[in-house]
C-alpha cells in the first residue's frame, strides 16, 4: 500500500509505502520518503519456519527491493528517506541504513531511532 501526500502549507510531498513486496512505480519528485524495508532477503530467514518465511518474503519489501524502488525515483529533491517496518528477526537496521544511504546518496533515518 502506498500514498503520495501533499502538504499545502509547505508545498512538499511525502511518499509513504508499506506492507508491499514490490513497488513498480516511478513517482513525481518528492521531498520525503517513508518506505518499508522489512528484511535482508531469503538468507535472513534463518530458523524461521517455512510458512512464516514464505509469507514474509511474499508480503514484505526486502532491502534489495527497497533499493530498486528508490533508484527508480527522482531523488533530486529528497531531503530524507525513513526506513519503516523493519523486522526484529530478519532485518539489520544499521546495515539497511548504510546500504540505502550508499545506493541513494541521501540521508537515511531508521524510523523510531531519530
Amino acid at each position: 500500500m502506498g500514498w503520495l501526500i501533499y502538504s499545502e502549507a509547505s508545498s512538499q510531498r511525502l511518499v509513504f509505502l508499506t506492507d508491499t513486496r514490490i513497488a513498480d512505480v516511478s513517482l513525481p519528485a518528492v521531498h520525503h520518503i517513508m518506505v518499508e524495508c522489512n528484511h535482508m532477503g531469503l538468507d535472513s530467514m534463518g530458523q524461521t519456519n517455512a510458512y512464516h518465511a514464505d509469507r514474509v518474503v511474499r508480503n514484505h519489501m526486502s532491502l534489495d527491493d527497497c533499493i530498486r524502488f528508490l533508484l527508480r525515483q527522482d531523488l533530486s529533491q529528497v531531503q530524507d528517506i525513513r526506513l519503516i517496518h523493519i523486522s526484529n528477526s530478519h532485518g539489520d537496521p544499521m546495515a539497511m541504513r548504510n546500504a540505502v544511504a550508499t545506493a541513494t546518496g541521501r540521508q537515511v533515518i531508521i524510523a523510531g531511532q531519530e
